[in-house]
């Protein structure tokens, strides 16, 4: 959207070519107000002129920004309702851009990505013969199982099916790798290859098999994967498993065979035991169990060794041993409350195994481990952290417990009614996208609908400690943030104020946002109840929210709780959420994917500017009573 239309250039005299949210038109992290006819014009003379200046481009692309944040300006709205997808305004505003350029282009196509909330095909469009519909397998589609076979793959199937019936070029944007992950062993072999077969069934018109992009390559075998794929995308019907094994004799030579093993060894693991994997697997999802890591490094072992005379096959091979390392220094085995401290279950990778990772990341010039925040300096880190026992801080009275962890982004991990013994918030869950940064009530500071985002990932220092209060501390980007946590007066219940001041020299746009995972007993019967800024009672469970998959269920303007909202479950449990109402911009839920059993719960604060020294406090209180 922004090569065309910026805020930069157009934010300060049109407000209104850019999403409106609560009633309030965005600068940051916005979308464009596709109904709005200023925004179609100026597109359409915009991309003209790109056509021209670029007379050797077939394809030219008008997607959203990368983030969420649509439009719901009442226009927008009534779009979107009417086509049955978030993106009907996308696809409309496509539709009529394709028309307009075809006059003078009739030879060029208007690309645009179905991709997170844009995923879905409009009801009763077809698109125009000049627009190219993008669509992105995105998470949490299955990546080890087919998408022809596999229930997970369902709605990105029938979606396919869909989308190649309404627009004349379709293609495919699909990732191959583990993003959030590059080392972790992923077998995708074997789903990559009949993938592939469906996408040319269906009339698939091109496909982009997306790959790690950072430079200085690395990441899970880095060179098999791409080589693997584009052979198969060039033809689909060739021997997959022959293509495999002819790369590996060429590249490992004797240690071919043992690697072929461990490969199928991953493979036969995830088909036999039903193991679903996402762009986004933690190592913890289930198929790295401690005694198939021990099988692998046997295999490795006996790999190396048939290599141990040729020092560069010798190398490769240890770069391809590397994954087994990355899975071990994460904590797959979850862990437990001991001892005043969590400590870390099964095999892990040893401080001096992560520092032989790290040196040959850096000697052979490999920079990054995920596509985010995940430079080599990171590896380290973790290591230290699963090798230690993080300790925790407990608060308590009669009525409540919270159990508090500095060194693993200051959370509040579990909040317990002494009564029953019941914890209301989930913890050790450790398939979860950032195990062990996950669980319990956490603050984030923005603003941004990324995934790693100040404040979640952070080591805080115990600045102050007692039976009844603690104040948390540390410095992450651009902020000094202080988290002070006390038991509630009179009430089953804490109060978590953050702090977030800006220690940098610029002003620094902010929001603070407390976001929770909780765990009351069954999800889907998981009941939430509120009076709305409006006046309305809401009550209602989480079917609709699990339904909506990734984007749940935002609740902004007069539709937002006023000042508190209430959770029950079947762990006869009730927990309640009190914040400032006049500092609230909205709250959101969503539960995704279903099968964690985990209700995310997040209240975001109303956006300010901080100059530098400025300071804002968010604070709230969650209760945990007995019913």
């Amino acid at each position: 959207y922004f090569r065309f239309v910026s805020p930069d250039e157009f934010f300060d005299e049109h407000p209104e070519y850019f999403s409106e949210i609560g009633g309030e038109r965005r600068r940051e992290e916005t979308q464009l107000c596709l109904t709005n006819p200023d925004v179609l014009e100026i597109v359409t003379e915009r991309m003209l002129e790109r056509m021209r200046d670029r007379p050797g481009d077939r394809q030219h692309n008008f997607s959203q920004q990368d983030y969420y944040n649509y439009c719901e300006c009442p226009e927008c709205a009534r779009m979107n309702e009417e086509y049955g997808t978030f993106g009907g305004t996308q696809f409309w505003f496509v539709n009529q851009l394709a028309e307009r350029t075809a006059r003078e282009f009739p030879d060029k196509l208007i690309g645009t990505l179905a991709y997170t909330y844009t995923e879905a095909p409009p009801y009763g469009v077809e698109m125009h013969p000049n627009v190219a519909v993008w669509l992105c397998h995105m998470y949490p589609s299955c990546q080890s199982h087919a998408i022809e076979t596999c229930p997970h793959n369902a709605t990105f199937r029938d979606r396919a099916v869909e989308w190649s019936t309404i627009c004349s070029h379709l293609y495919i944007w699909h990732y191959i790798v583990n993003f959030a992950h590059y080392y972790c062993p992923y077998p995708n072999f074997r789903a990559l290859a009949a993938d592939l077969r469906f996408y040319r069934d269906i009339g698939v018109e091109g496909i982009y098999l997306q790959g790690m992009g950072h430079s200085g390559g690395g990441g899970e075998f880095s060179l098999l994967r791409p080589y693997y794929a584009t052979q198969l995308a060039w033809n689909p019907d060739r021997d997959a498993d022959a293509i495999m094994r002819g790369f590996l004799e060429d590249y490992y030579g004797a240690a071919a065979a043992s690697i072929h093993e461990y490969i199928t060894m991953l493979h036969d693991k995830v088909d036999d035991e039903d193991i679903h994997m996402h762009l986004y697997t933690n190592p913890a999802q289930g198929y790295l169990p401690d005694e198939l890591i021990a099988r692998a490094q046997e295999l490795f072992d006996a790999a190396e060794e048939a290599v141990a005379d040729d020092p560069e096959m010798l190398e490769r091979v240890k770069v391809a041993r590397m994954p087994i390392t990355y899975a071990r220094l994460f904590p797959r085995n979850g862990y437990t409350f001991e001892d005043d401290a969590l400590q870390f279950q099964g095999d892990i990778a040893s401080t001096e195994e992560a520092a032989e990772f790290a040196g040959r990341m850096q000697r052979h010039g490999f920079k990054n481990v995920r596509e985010w925040f995940g430079g080599v300096e990171e590896v380290m880190p973790v290591a230290m952290l699963v090798n230690s026992a993080p300790p925790y801080h407990t608060i308590r009275n009669e009525t409540v417990q919270a159990d508090i962890v500095p060194a693993i982004g200051g959370r509040a991990l579990r909040i317990t009614e002494r009564a029953g013994g019941v914890c209301v918030t989930a913890y050790n869950t450790a398939p979860h996208l950032y195990f062990p940064f996950a669980g319990g009530e956490e603050t984030r500071i923005g603003p941004t609908f990324l995934t790693h985002v100040v404040g979640n990932m952070d080591l805080y220092e115990t600045v102050d400690a007692s039976d009844s209060e603690l104040v948390l501390e540390t410095q992450a980007g651009n902020y000094a943030i202080r988290r002070t946590f006390a038991l509630l007066d009179g009430a089953p219940g804490v109060r978590i104020t953050t702090t977030a001041t800006n220690v940098s020299d610029q002003p620094q746009v902010a929001t603070v946002r407390s976001h929770i995972a909780l765990d009351l007993g069954e999800l889907a019967d998981t009941r939430v109840r509120f009076v709305t800024r409006a006046g309305d009672n809401v009550e209602k469970d989480m079917r609709s929210i699990i339904a909506n998959k990734r984007e749940g269920e935002r609740y902004a303007d007069d539709d937002a709780p006023n000042g508190e909202w209430i959770f029950t479950g079947t762990k006869d449990v009730e927990v309640l959420q009190r914040f400032d109402e006049a500092e609230l911009d909205f709250t959101w839920l969503y539960a995704y994917p279903e099968s964690l059993n985990v209700l995310e719960n997040e209240v975001w604060s109303k956006e300010v500017t901080l100059a530098p020294g400025e300071s804002r406090s968010f604070g709230m209180e969650i209760e945990a009573r007995a019913q």
